[in-house]
C-alpha cells in the first residue's frame, strides 16, 4: 500500500520562488493612513505586480436619512470615488474598483 504524500515542511519550500506580492489589493477611504497603505503597496510589489485600489460605497446606510437619503447616497458615492481618485494620484498605474456594499 502506498503511503500518502506528506505535507511539505517550511524547509521543503523554496521561498525565493514564491512572490507573495505578485498581486496586491489595497483598500482606500480618503484617510492619510489609506494613502500610506497605497505607498507601502507600491514598495512591496515588483514593477510587474498589478495593484488594484478598492473603495467601497456603502450607500445602503443612506436609508437612515429619511427624505435626505438620495442626497446622502450620492455624497457617499462621491466620497468613495474621490478616495479612488486620490489613491490613483499616488499610484497612477494602478487599476481601480468601486464596490457597492
Amino acid at each position: 500500500m502506498d503511503e500518502p504524500d506528506s505535507e511539505p515542511t517550511p524547509e521543503d519550500v523554496d521561498v525565493s520562488a514564491v512572490d507573495v506580492f505578485a498581486r496586491i489589493v489595497c483598500g482606500v477611504d480618503r484617510s492619510e493612513s489609506s494613502m500610506e497603505a497605497v505607498r507601502q503597496a507600491l514598495r512591496l510589489g515588483s514593477p510587474s505586480s498589478p495593484l488594484v485600489l478598492v473603495a467601497v460605497s456603502e450607500t445602503r446606510i443612506a436609508v437612515h436619512a429619511g427624505m435626505r437619503a438620495p442626497q446622502l447616497a450620492e455624497g457617499i458615492e462621491e466620497r468613495a470615488q474621490s478616495a479612488l481618485d486620490d489613491a490613483r494620484a499616488v499610484a497612477p498605474e494602478a487599476t481601480t474598483r468601486l464596490l457597492h456594499g
